[in-house]
């Protein structure tokens, strides 16, 4: 990200495969994950004019990902919740 806390085009190097496989892994996000799934995020938004981040308000479930969704029920360690 920029000073501005825009992502830089060419950020792919943050979101590298695990392993030695070309295959992407997918698991579950972590509160660890934020700074890249920011970047991620805004570096879509930013294909489209006017769409930008709101991280103090819409967005604002983002610097803690997995916190959040857990908070709402949703998956947290691998586990869906009840």
């Amino acid at each position: 990200m920029d000073e501005s806390g825009r992502a830089q085009a060419g950020c792919v190097g943050a979101f590298p495969a695990a392993g030695d496989s070309d295959d992407p892994v997918i698991r579950d996000a972590t509160d660890a994950d934020a700074a890249a799934v920011i970047a991620l995020i805004d570096l879509c938004f930013s294909a489209y004019p006017g769409c930008v981040m709101d991280l103090p308000g819409l967005d604002s479930d983002l610097p803690q990902v997995a916190s959040h969704f857990a908070r709402k029920g949703g998956r947290r360690d691998g586990h869906t919740a009840a």
